[in-house]
């Protein structure tokens, strides 16, 4: 470590596709250089996030269970032992708890560093909304349509009120980056992280491949029956399987380019929900710039004209849909009594990425 350079904590806060998992890639790795610096993504064994300390904290500080406390005690002794320069963590869940908590179950390892930065990166209303409905179909976790989702879950992209509370819980190591390409530096995500948390350096990630993009309609739809399948015969934890599958199932996704989109009558719906608060993000956070305004409008524009069948045999045949059931069948009979089989698959996916990242 350099004895010249401040020690810098940067914790990177997702939220949920935002490109994420293509930072982790990134991070994990071993062609990443950073110029004069050391440093750390400091990770446990087996895993490419921070997933676990953000389930500690969340059952530590949301439910005050103490033994949760010790476990996020004893990683953030870890974290502090780290060497490096920059010692990073990243977890896209971290969006998802009251920042309020966060920094509390933090604050004592920030005070370890001499600068500690708070990365969080923002998609706008309406390709937020539909990455995640494509996410939850992904993950066998949602079989509800396009307006319905709306009515479920559109309170979660009112952004203005949650961006305040992270402003007053970590205040100018806070920041907010509008996750829109042309706003990136080099037009990348991973670009422009490594460009957040390594300010005065050069960081080179020699081309690491974005990962986790949105299916297409023809995998989403092959995803969904197998999904429906494994729900019908009292499968849970679906979830378990939805980036193990994707990743098999889908090999080619580049080729399948119908993605799915806003039909006109939800975007003009949702784009006048989320006007004004698209319109408080611009005051509040980007200094007046209509950045989230100007990325709903053009949101909007991109609506088309009909409405995407979300019904699998309209994308298709039926031979492949009968093959799906019945391999989804296979599974649940053979694996479904088995809690094991989630243990399994996620190390196999980590132990994929691994090998990729080689």
């Amino acid at each position: 470590m350099s004895m010249a350079t401040k020690r810098r904590l940067i914790i990177h806060a997702g939220q949920h596709k935002t490109g994420s998992t293509s930072i982790q890639n990134a991070l994990f790795r071993p062609d990443l250089e950073v110029a004069g610096q050391s440093w750390r993504y400091a990770t446990l064994p087996r895993t490419q996030d921070h997933h676990a300390l953000y389930r500690m904290i969340e059952h530590g500080y949301g439910k005050s269970n103490p033994f949760a406390r010790a476990g996020v005690a004893g990683m953030r002794a870890w974290i502090a032992g780290q060497r490096g320069d920059t010692v990073i963590l990243s977890a896209e869940s971290f969006s998802e708890l009251p920042p309020r908590h966060l920094a509390r179950a933090l604050a004592p390892l920030m005070r370890r560093f001499d600068e500690t930065r708070v990365l969080l990166y923002v998609r706008p209303h309406l390709g937020a909304f539909t990455s995640l409905f494509v996410e939850h179909v992904k993950m066998g976790t949602l079989f509800c349509g396009l307006e319905k989702y709306a009515e479920l879950e559109g309170d979660r992209f009112e952004y203005a009120g949650k961006l305040a509370r992270w402003r007053d819980a970590f205040g100018d190591r806070l920041t907010v980056r509008p996750f829109i390409r042309d706003r990136l530096s080099g037009g990348s995500v991973i670009e422009d992280f490594l460009a957040q948390a390594f300010p005065d350096t050069t960081a080179r990630h020699h081309g690491a491949p974005e990962k986790n993009v949105a299916l297409g309609m023809h995998d989403l739809m092959r995803l969904k029956v197998f999904h429906r399948t494994l729900a019908r015969h009292g499968i849970g934890a679906r979830h378990h399987l939805g980036w193990p599958l994707a990743d098999l199932i889908s090999p080619g996704a580049p080729r399948d380019t119908v993605k799915l989109q806003l039909h006109h009558g939800l975007a003009d719906t949702l784009a006048t929900r989320y006007a004004p608060d698209a319109a408080r993000v611009d005051r509040e956070v980007f200094d007046g710039e209509p950045v989230f305004s100007d990325a709903l409008a053009r949101e909007r524009a991109r609506a088309v004209d009909t409405p995407l069948s979300l019904r699998p045999g309209e994308w298709i045949a039926a031979d492949e849909i009968n093959t799906l059931k019945a391999l989804a069948t296979v599974f649940a009979q053979s694996h479904g009594k088995s809690p094991m089989w989630r243990l399994r698959l996620h190390l196999r996916h980590l132990e994929r990425q691994s090998e990729n990242n080689a």
